[in-house]
């Protein structure tokens, strides 16, 4: 059977932290500096972080199915809007998606906020797990809340 890897990339303003799994074990991980050049040396700095990560968890490029990335900002199916914490992503769009995915092969790429990818993490496997209602509130180089009610 074909390994099917997958990569989750965390952009920030100070740092593109990467991790690729496989189903729920961490078979690779990388983290970077955000450039503070503009948009292209980050999209860049992220297709690296991700060939890194596989690197270092001896894994090939050939084996990663998809790619999710949280990004601060404003999001607009793959594209960043605008992240004003995120150097180069002030005004957008930043086609996230499209880039990544031909740096990376034609990968799928997902791209969503954040914060809400975390709350919703949070909510699915983490600390939200025993409740119905979840709140989630991040701070980090800035501050954003995701709140669940089902």
């Amino acid at each position: 059977m074909t390994t099917k890897l997958i990569a989750g990339i965390d952009l920030g303003g100070t740092k593109i932290q990467t991790v690729v799994l496989n189903g729920q074990e961490i078979v690779g991980r990388f983290r970077v500096p955000t450039p503070q050049t503009g948009a292209d040396a980050v999209l860049a700095a992220m297709a690296e972080s991700v060939k890194s990560a596989l690197h270092f968890g001896e894994q090939p490029l050939s084996a990663l199915k998809a790619i999710g990335v949280g990004s601060p900002g404003v999001i607009e199916g793959t594209s960043v809007a605008s992240s004003p914490n995120v150097p180069g992503f002030e005004v957008g769009p930043i086609p996230v998606g499209e880039e990544l995915s031909k740096a990376l092969g034609g990968t799928d790429v997902r791209v969503d906020n954040d914060v809400r990818v975390a709350v919703l993490g949070e909510w699915k496997r983490g600390a939200g797990r025993p409740f119905k209602d979840f709140l989630g509130v991040f701070v980090g180089t800035g501050v954003g809340g995701g709140l669940i009610l089902d």
